[in-house]
């Protein structure tokens, strides 16, 4: 583990236009509450990002540059399967959703900003992000 606490992230590059329809859906599973946290994060083209994870201990708060989705007292040893409306997420955020608003990429999380110095597990599945019928 580096010094800034982070345990792993995997990034894949997209570029998904959002709409008022644009779901995106995930599902992740840790073994153990042993990490801070564990989810998934969208950059956006204008450079904020959305955050949507399970946290186990500390907290975040929202600023300018990022809002964060927070699944709390998730139990550990299961698969956990979420969605949530972007555009709906977004603007709930920053007031506003720009219309050449784009999802750039898509990024798998897990960390542990609190060094915590415990193995660190998650597997993760079934991400989709578009429009859905």
């Amino acid at each position: 583990m580096g010094e800034s606490g982070y345990a792993g992230q995997y990034s894949h590059p997209v570029d998904i236009i959002v709409t008022p329809e644009t779901v995106f859906t995930f599902s992740y599973y840790f073994p153990s509450k042993s990490v801070s946290y564990v989810g998934y994060y969208l950059t956006f083209n204008n450079g904020k990002q959305g955050y949507y994870f399970s946290l186990f201990s500390g907290w975040f708060v929202n600023n300018t540059n990022y809002y964060l989705c927070q699944y709390s007292n998730e139990q550990s040893n299961t698969w956990h399967t979420h969605w949530s409306n972007v555009y709906d997420d977004y603007q709930n955020a920053y007031g506003t959703v720009p219309s050449n608003l784009t999802v750039t990429s898509i990024s798998m999380i897990m960390g542990d900003p609190y060094f915590t110095n415990q193995p660190q597990t998650a597997y993760f599945d079934s991400i989709t992000l578009g429009v859905f019928q």
